[in-house]
C-alpha cells in the first residue's frame, strides 16, 4: 500500500508500466557510467512510454541525474526498496543487491554486469533474467587480486558449467 501510494502521489497512474533504475552499486568497478543510465532511462521512457522510477542508493549515486520529466526519484530504505520493486514491471541495475531483491520478487532485472563472466556466477540464465556483460572496463586486476575480470586474470583452470538442475518429482501415491 504504501509505495503504490508513493507512486500514485509522483504521477503513475494505475495502468502505467513502471521502469525501475538503480545506477549504484558496491564498488566504482560494478557500476556502469551514470550518463549511461540517463541515456538508457530517456530511451526507455521515450519508446515505451513508461513510467521511470529512479532508485537513489544510500550513497547518493544519481541523486542529482538528469532524468526525463515525470520521472519519480526515491531514496528508499530497504523495505521500501522491496515494496517499490514489487509494483515494478522492470528493474535496470547494475548487478547488486537490487537485481538480486528483484529476481526474488519475480520482477525482471535487466543488470549491467561489470565483472564480466556472467556464467561464472548465474549458471543457469533464462530470458526472464538477462545479463549484459559490460566491455568497457580500462584496467583489468591479474592472478592474485581479488576482483578477476577477464578469462586470462583466473588462477587455475577455466570454470566449468555446472549441469542442469534436476527435474521436479512428483511424490508416489500409494
Amino acid at each position: 500500500k504504501w509505495a503504490a501510494d508513493y507512486l500514485r502521489r509522483g504521477g503513475r497512474r494505475k495502468d502505467e508500466v513502471l521502469i525501475a533504475m538503480h545506477a549504484g552499486g558496491s564498488s566504482r568497478l560494478k557500476r556502469w557510467a551514470l550518463e549511461h543510465f540517463e541515456s538508457l532511462a530517456r530511451i526507455a521512457v521515450n519508446e515505451s512510454g513508461a513510467r521511470l522510477l529512479w532508485i537513489v542508493d544510500l550513497a547518493g549515486t544519481g541523486a542529482d541525474s538528469m532524468l526525463p520529466e515525470g520521472s519519480i526519484v526515491a531514496r528508499p530504505s530497504l523495505r521500501e526498496l522491496i515494496a517499490l520493486l514489487a509494483e515494478s514491471q522492470l528493474l535496470v541495475s547494475n548487478d547488486g543487491g537490487p537485481m538480486h531483491l528483484a529476481a526474488a520478487l519475480a520482477v525482471p532485472p535487466f543488470a549491467v554486469d561489470s565483472w564480466g563472466i556472467p556464467e561464472a556466477r548465474n549458471p543457469f540464465p533464462t530470458p526472464r533474467h538477462p545479463c549484459i556483460p559490460r566491455h568497457d572496463i580500462t584496467s583489468h586486476p591479474c592472478p592474485g587480486h581479488s576482483l578477476p575480470l577477464r578469462p586470462d586474470c583466473r588462477p587455475g583452470p577455466a570454470p566449468r558449467p555446472l549441469p542442469p538442475p534436476p527435474a521436479p518429482t512428483t511424490p508416489a501415491r500409494s
